[in-house]
């Protein structure tokens, strides 16, 4: 079972994966340009730490609440990476 922080520390560590391949002109132009086009898409710091929010947020919620947070959280957990 992966834990949020080894995910987070994946997830962050892919996007500096992908972005040493599109400053690296060693490198042919099209993997270059495929990293640059996934870099667009890929999660920065910042939008790992709202997710990481809303989830402790949700989390907070009591079955009470209807089970909504339940429902809600059923997907990847991040930590913020801007906690220490």
């Amino acid at each position: 079972m992966t834990l949020p922080y080894e995910r987070t520390r994946a997830v962050l560590q892919t996007r500096e994966f992908l972005r040493s391949l599109v400053q690296n002109p060693a490198l042919p132009h099209d993997i270059r340009d495929n990293a640059k086009s996934l870099l667009r898409h890929y999660p920065e710091s910042h939008h790992l730490a709202v997710v990481a929010g809303i989830h402790a947020k949700l989390s907070a919620l009591s079955l009470d609440d209807g089970g909504l947070g339940l429902l809600l959280m059923n997907g990847p957990v991040f930590e913020n990476p801007q906690d220490p």
